[in-house]
């Protein structure tokens, strides 16, 4: 008496295992566009997992980016928008240098650098 539980997911997003740079095997990807239904075949490893297109008449499985990997991946990618470069002024700036020794105050060492 074993129950087989069967996973499946709505994908939220187009991939195209070609296109991916951290797909170990492109050959072994599974492309998808928005809207398909997935059917999870094995989570067993922690990045990719083994999945088919519920709708495909193909019954071959292939990696898909785990739910966890995808979302670091996003994770990275908004923080990389996010940075933004220090805007350059035309204004004289004391530097790291004197700010640093500010946050140092400490009277006995103010005695012996001055």
């Amino acid at each position: 008496m074993y129950s087989f539980l069967q996973i499946f997911m709505k994908a939220l997003f187009d991939y195209n295992p070609s296109e991916d740079k951290a797909i170990p095997c492109k050959e072994a990807g599974l492309p998808f566009r928005k809207g398909d239904i997935l059917q999870i075949m094995s989570q067993d490893d922690a990045t990719w997992w083994q999945a088919k297109l519920e709708s495909d008449a193909n019954p071959r499985a292939g990696l898909v980016p785990s739910k966890h990997f995808q979302e670091r991946r996003l994770a990275l990618r908004r923080s990389d928008v996010q940075f933004r470069p220090l805007k350059i002024s035309n204004k004289k700036s004391s530097g790291f240098r004197r700010s640093f020794r500010l946050s140092r105050k400490d009277k006995k060492t103010n005695k012996t650098m001055y």
